[in-house]
């Protein structure tokens, strides 16, 4: 039974707004890449870690991330995320595969964990956080309905997966022509079940440029800055 990761980070940051790839934004001192690696290289069970890059940052990422070996490998990703996945799945030869958003740089040991622990029994695995507002769904500036949160939840990464069986359902999805927003649509989307474990508050999503602040601020009472 063996791991590897593949990281997704190939994504510009443009709603960041700070004009680099998300990738390479330097939070209190180091790129949120380099923070992101740190985590899953600390898990010995991980074999190697392929980390997906924007076209043309191969020489910049992969020198960042020199420092760690062979065990960790910089490829070209795609011009959106489901490519990039899909293509560091080719290089994946363990039984089980934890699929990570660079994006999420406040993942902690425990929820890797047991991610890597629920895959070995459920073969594919997403953590979730309740939803805690009042959800509604609206069209063209009315409301349609509001819907119930009991059964509502927020998806995180990593995800995990039996590696057979995330590679069978991106390459259906290649040969349909189906784009999903996360690895588990696809795999849902083949009648397969998905299971879940508790996800955290604190793993937020990078994305606009307040986020950034938010995140060095957790930092600093976490006193990593």
């Amino acid at each position: 039974m063996g791991y590897e990761a593949i990281i997704a980070a190939a994504g510009r940051g443009e709603r960041l707004g700070l004009g680099i790839p998300k990738a390479l934004v330097k939070i209190c001192g180091k790129t949120v890449v380099e923070r992101v690696v740190d985590k899953f290289v600390k898990f010995d069970k991980i074999r190697n870690i392929y980390v997906a890059v924007p076209p043309g940052y191969e020489p910049t990422i992969g020198g960042l991330l020199s420092k760690y070996g062979d065990r960790v490998k910089v490829y070209t990703g795609g011009t959106v995320r489901q490519e990039s996945i899909h293509r560091g799945l080719k290089y994946i030869s363990d039984e089980y595969v934890l699929i990570h958003d660079v994006a999420r740089m406040m993942v902690t040991d425990k929820l890797i964990e047991r991610v890597m622990h629920a895959v070995t029994k459920y073969d594919a695995v997403v953590p979730v956080i309740p939803v805690r507002d009042t959800i509604k769904e609206v069209d063209d500036s009315k409301v349609l309905r509001t819907l119930s949160r009991e059964r509502l939840y927020i998806v995180q990464t990593p995800q995990g997966f039996r590696t057979e069986l995330i590679v069978k359902a991106y390459e259906k999805a290649q040969q349909e022509g189906y784009h999903a927003t996360d690895s588990a649509s696809l795999v849902e989307r083949y009648g397969v079940a998905v299971s879940t474990v508790e996800g955290e508050v604190s793993n937020i999503k990078l994305t606009y440029g307040g986020d950034v602040r938010l995140v060095e601020c957790m930092l600093m009472v976490d006193k990593q800055c």
